[in-house]
């Protein structure tokens, strides 16, 4: 269920600077006026924000607050997802959200877009654009592998590519 711009100003006040979300009226025995509305989902780390029993992210009911109109993907920027401050959020296709990410921890070379491949006895580097798997070539280090995905990566992607950081041991 969408509620309109009009009614989410009528029951949530938003400060752009903070990201927070506050209660306008009384909306349950539970809540007051000038409370802090959502709660934080532990198992994404998102702010949800319950109006009338349907939960909304406050990512994107903050990016329809201020601009009137429902986000498709939302980024946030600093990749803190409790961070809801407008000047944190930005549009985003998938490719360009998946950028804003760093290597997971089940990464065995240490590098986003940097892979062994057994065959060929070296490492292999490739990314994603719009879908599409693009393949950049192998290299006798991961490190040599990664700034090749670097480059593809900055050139293709700009500001929303966060830079090959090593993953979490």
């Amino acid at each position: 269920m969408k509620i309109s711009q009009e009614e989410l100003k009528s029951l949530l006040s938003y400060d752009p600077e903070t990201g927070a979300f506050t209660w306008r009226l009384i909306t349950s025995p539970r809540v007051k006026a000038g409370d802090r509305a959502g709660y934080f989902r532990k198992r994404d780390g998102y702010i949800v924000v319950r109006i009338h029993g349907y939960g909304y992210s406050a990512h994107r009911l903050a990016w329809f607050y201020v601009h009137g109109i429902w986000p498709g993907m939302i980024d946030h920027k600093d990749r803190n997802r409790a961070n809801n401050a407008m000047k944190n959020l930005r549009e985003a296709t998938v490719s360009q959200n998946a950028m804003n990410t760093v290597a997971t921890s089940s990464n065995t070379s240490g590098y986003r877009g940097v892979t062994w491949n057994r065959g060929a006895g070296r490492w292999q580097a490739q990314s994603r654009l719009n879908g599409k798997n693009h393949y950049l070539g192998l290299f006798k280090s991961a490190a040599a592998a990664s700034d090749a995905y670097e480059a593809f990566c900055r050139q293709h992607h700009g500001q929303f590519y966060v830079g090959n950081q090593r993953a979490a041991a």
